[in-house]
């Protein structure tokens, strides 16, 4: 019987169904628990995510292992997105990846690209301006800041939405004058 333990309790990999999301994040995150142990743990937490409420997707996103974020984000709730992004655990990495999904919903693409931390990175900025679901008055205010050569780089690869390729392209042209 492999064990792992928690404050002191020991359980099995069987009693791992039966414990509560929040003490299964917590085994996820106790490094005196088992490697292995706690790779079974994040795999059981991640096929619960769906199930949770939103007030626990979101609660659990704040305190989440890595190996659940993905599944955290594909849900494609706004709010799960801002307490994933809140996550120390959550990586540049692991941001990229999330801006891929072409299904965000707009607000979690204005979150992102309005926040403090992860809003500031020129590549977080051209996959924001660039993506479909971003609400053009967020996707404006983020190509305003981003630089020249960048403009130029997203109106030659033409993957801008329409209206926001439109201003880019007054923005790169205005500056040419």
């Amino acid at each position: 019987m492999v064990t792992g333990s928690d404050h002191g309790r020991r359980y099995s990999i069987g009693e791992l169904d039966g414990l509560p999301w929040r003490r299964l994040a917590q085994v996820c995150s106790n490094t005196m628990v088992p490697a292995h142990f706690r790779k079974v743990a994040e795999r059981r937490l991640a096929l619960r995510v769906e199930r949770l409420a939103l007030g626990e997707q979101i609660a659990l996103a704040r305190i989440a292992p890595r190996a659940v974020l993905a599944d955290l984000v594909r849900l494609r709730e706004g709010q799960v997105l801002e307490a994933v992004l809140g996550n120390p655990k959550t990586t540049f990495a692991d941001l990229i990846d999330f801006l891929r999904d072409r299904g965000l919903p707009p607000a979690a693409l204005r979150h992102v690209g309005e926040h403090h931390h992860w809003g500031e990175p020129v590549e977080v900025r051209s996959m924001i301006v660039a993506h479909p679901s971003t609400p053009v008055h967020t996707a404006l205010t983020v190509l305003a800041t981003l630089p020249e050569k960048e403009v130029r780089r997203l109106l030659g690869e033409g993957s801008l939405p329409p209206v926001v390729a439109i201003q880019a392209r007054r923005l790169h042209d205005g500056e040419e004058e």
